[in-house]
């Protein structure tokens, strides 16, 4: 299982992008506890791990509408927990599972299984049934 962040971590100097209004706006993230706690001009004590994006652009978590993970049946491909951190190495925070797994995702069952065994990953996984 993957955890929270333990550190505190400031992003800086970052392009921020809200797709809700389209705008980009330079800015500076402060992460604590993994949650997103300031937005704008941060000032901080020097224990807290500083992160230059200069030139990058931050945005939103990504979502993928259609993942093929291999849990259950076939875990020797992949499972949630492998098939999660690759995600959100890519910047997805939510994805999308097909059912076209061995046993097929076709029952309440299937499907409480991998809300169970996701719950405590690192990104949201929505199985489709």
């Amino acid at each position: 299982m993957i955890s929270r962040l333990k550190k505190d971590i400031i992003l800086e100097n970052g392009i921020l992008y809200d797709p809700v209004l389209d705008e980009k706006s330079k800015a500076s993230i402060l992460i604590s506890d993994g949650l997103i706690k300031k937005i704008g001009k941060i000032s901080s004590n020097k224990n807290i791990k500083r992160i230059d994006c200069e030139g990058k652009l931050i945005t939103p978590g990504f979502i993928d509408l259609h993942a093929h993970f291999r849990e259950p049946g076939r875990e020797d491909k992949e499972t949630l927990e492998t098939g999660s951190m690759a995600a959100m190495s890519g910047g997805f925070t939510r994805v999308c599972v097909m059912p076209n797994t061995n046993p097929p995702l076709d029952s309440p069952e299937s499907i409480r299984f991998i809300m169970e065994r996701s719950k405590d990953l690192c990104i949201q996984i929505y199985p489709i049934g």
